[in-house]
Parts: structure tokens; sequence; C-alpha cells
């Protein structure tokens, strides 16, 4: 059984991700599609 609440609206599962374990990025579900990659552009266009 897959757990969809730890996919990404790209696809991504965030389980196991080293930046995120790292904390150099909090997790576009947990930011509202607010992370470092986009931080140039604002929110994820893909999660928004």
């Amino acid at each position: 059984m897959t757990d969809f609440s730890t996919i990404t609206a790209c696809g991504e599962c965030c389980v196991g991700c080293a930046k995120k374990i790292e904390g150099s990025c909090p997790g576009c579900i947990e930011a509202d599609g607010r992370v470092p990659e986009w931080a140039g552009s604002g929110r994820c266009k893909v999660h928004a």
C-alpha cells in the first residue's frame, strides 16, 4: 500500500531524501511548494 501523503505533486517521494534528512530542504508538502530550489521564482509551479 502506498502512502500518497508522502508523494509530492511532481511525483517525488521525500522519504529518505538526503536534502530533507540533512535539513537543507523542508519538503514541498510541508513548505507549501516553497523550497530552496524555487527561491528565485517563488512557489513551485507544479505544486501550485
